[in-house]
């Protein structure tokens, strides 16, 4: 719910942590991604922007420590 969304993520963090394309996220911001729109630019929730790169499994840092924990454990 929009009510637990913590608009924070920036394009550029959704980028370079996520593994989110700015055209992917212009896409999915068309198909009703939820977002905050700033003076400064777009602002997404971390949750979803985590939850949206391991499903579509782009090579995010979470992604990457997921792998991690296989290999140690």
């Amino acid at each position: 719910p929009d009510d637990y969304r913590h608009f924070r993520e920036s394009v550029g963090t959704a980028q370079r942590q996520y593994g989110i394309s700015h055209a992917l996220l212009e896409s999915l911001v068309r198909q009703g991604l939820p977002v905050a729109r700033r003076d400064e630019g777009l602002f997404f929730d971390p949750f979803d922007l985590s939850n949206l790169s391991l499903h579509l499994r782009l090579p995010s840092v979470q992604r990457m420590a997921m792998r991690s924990w296989s290999r140690t454990l």
